[in-house]
């Protein structure tokens, strides 16, 4: 049985790293292939009946799902920290609640009630997590913090973790800023600027999200103007929307800034899934729900052009 999961979890993702679209008998041969390599490198001790039936796809994929699940959870920052080395390239999830995993409706470090359908669905409990099921072996993604980002002060971490070898060439810096704002987009278009300004001594990817917001003026968090919550509202005399401010924060040119940075648009992308008849956001219209937090990290790997399981 060891050899079967050595020769899934390692030998199916490798063909991942190739090949980002895998379906039919492509990717079945490519891991027939490998556990036979495996077997002749001294696996042939595998007892039958643990043997996996090459006849029933279902099963293949089954097996192949269980693997997948076998990677290893999202860690701490401060785990992330101590284990740098471990990680050729990290995948820096900057950002609020949307982030660090909000989708079953508690965070990851909250745990799952026993015996209930959020324990099922567990291993889906946040964007690190779901990105970790169908990246490549050589990346991982990881919750960075900054909640209430972007602010000043997250310009200056950024930057420290540059000058401590945290953050690495060929890593990718996500930002993301979500629910309540300043109404403000000056400010905003500022501290982008201000963030990739820290990260351009070195050869990293930053990507920056929209948000999709869909405020109901009448349902919102006692407290809060529902300005605050709207994205796609024009502020101030120059009439730019708070998504706005991210776009035009994300390509301003910096001199000599060897970081590239990218845009994903997260409210195309959800208001599609809306269009569909399928619910990106919880009730609260803020908070992603599993299926829109699937669709983002979709997304994300189609905009950095990395290969991942289907």
């Amino acid at each position: 049985m060891i050899c079967w999961y050595l020769a899934t979890i390692r030998g199916a993702k490798s063909i991942a790293i190739s090949q980002s679209k895998l379906h039919g008998t492509t990717w079945i041969s490519g891991v027939i292939a490998t556990f036979g390599l495996l077997s002749a490198a001294g696996c042939s001790t595998v007892a039958q009946e643990d043997a996996p039936d090459w006849t029933s796809i279902e099963r293949v994929e089954t097996r192949l799902n269980t693997a997948r699940q076998s990677i290893p959870p999202e860690v701490s920052a401060a785990d992330f920290i101590g284990r740098r080395d471990e990680y050729q390239h990290a995948i820096h999830l900057f950002g609020d609640s949307l982030v660090r995993g909000y989708a079953l409706r508690r965070f990851p470090d909250e745990g799952a009630p026993p015996g209930t359908i959020t324990e099922m669905l567990w291993a889906h409990r946040s964007l690190a997590n779901i990105l970790n099921s169908i990246l490549p072996y050589d990346h991982y993604a990881y919750y960075a913090g900054g909640a209430g980002l972007p602010g000043d002060g997250i310009a200056p971490i950024l930057r420290q973790w540059v000058v401590l070898d945290r953050i690495r060439p060929g890593d990718t810096v996500v930002i993301e800023d979500a629910g309540s704002h300043l109404m403000d987009p000056v400010g905003l278009e500022t501290a982008i600027v201000s963030m990739r300004t820290a990260l351009c001594d070195v050869d990293i990817t930053i990507l920056v999200l929209t948000v999709y917001e869909r405020t109901d003026p009448t349902n919102h968090p006692e407290g809060i103007e529902p300005e605050s919550l709207m994205w796609d509202l024009p502020f101030g005399p120059e009439g730019k929307t708070m998504n706005d401010a991210l776009r035009d924060g994300s390509t301003v040119d910096i001199a000599g800034c060897q970081a590239q940075t990218l845009v994903l648009e997260t409210g195309g992308k959800l208001s599609d899934m809306f269009r569909e008849g399928l619910v990106p956001l919880h009730t609260d219209n803020i908070h992603w729900t599993l299926g829109g937090q699937w669709l983002v990290a979709y997304s994300i790997l189609d905009v950095l052009q990395l290969p991942y399981w289907r």
